[in-house]
């Protein structure tokens, strides 16, 4: 992870915390997020220039690698603890997320 997502990571940890987000509400949004932006600098995409799509796509990514790992699905609201913990980043990042149409 570059110096900037590191920075980044910190801001949103700030952030979380200082609207009282419990420690794990915060610990599992900046590791998700952690996990987001690595996947982005492996496909050297810019945090900016994210898209819906590459979003799903990776959630997509994460419930193979949940089912992988644990040899289930995972439960019916579990998606949305890592799209919180990627939503939230970009949204520090680009204003508003998901993009306005």
């Amino acid at each position: 992870m570059s110096k900037s997502d590191c920075e980044l990571i910190t801001e949103l940890k700030a952030v979380l915390i200082s609207q009282q987000y419990s420690p794990v509400v915060v610990g599992n949004y900046c590791a998700y997020a952690s996990g987001f932006l690595d996947h982005l600098a492996r496909r050297t995409i810019l945090v900016t220039d994210v898209t819906e799509a590459q979003v799903e796509r990776y959630l997509r990514d994460t419930v193979v690698l949940f089912r992988q790992r644990r040899g289930r699905r995972p439960g019916p609201r579990w998606l949305q603890i890592p799209c919180a913990g990627i939503h939230v980043p970009l949204r520090l990042l680009q204003g508003q997320w998901p993009p306005a149409p």
